[in-house]
């Protein structure tokens, strides 16, 4: 991959809408924002770190939504398989450029092991975050 469709990817994953279903309900993510009432649930929940994981379109690659689902169902096991529980995000993109991918908000994973998940399914970058610090991307190399 170039620096000019990196610089492209990270723009949007930037401009992308991490819509949370929360047990207190729907909340909004944003990369780089602090996030107060997540903050407050998650804390609830009693852990202090989260990772946001897809296995949808690996490598950006559109695929059928049948074989996303499938890829998704997969992380989902594998997820609760290590112990985590998880709560579904939608990705929608800000421009619709995009179409709205499934995720999980990953309870109380470390930044490693969630770097660990998003290369076993060819993910780019993942949204990472700590109680009381702003959600923060993290290129997957």
């Amino acid at each position: 991959m170039n620096a000019d469709s990196n610089l492209s990817l990270v723009a949007a994953y930037r401009a992308t809408a991490y819509w949370v279903e929360t047990p207190s309900g729907s909340l909004c993510v944003r990369v780089e924002g602090r996030h107060h009432e997540l903050d407050a649930v998650l804390r609830s929940a009693g852990v202090a770190e989260w990772a946001i994981v897809t296995a949808w379109n690996p490598r950006s690659r559109r695929l059928a939504d049948e074989e996303n689902r499938a890829r998704q169902e997969r992380l989902i096991a594998e997820i609760r398989a290590l112990g985590f529980a998880c709560w579904p995000v939608q990705n929608v993109a800000d421009g619709g450029e995009w179409p709205a991918e499934a995720s999980v908000l990953v309870l109380g994973i470390g930044r490693d092991a969630a770097m660990e998940l998003a290369r076993r399914y060819e993910q780019h970058a993942i949204v990472v975050g700590r109680v009381g610090e702003a959600a923060e991307l993290v290129w997957i190399s």
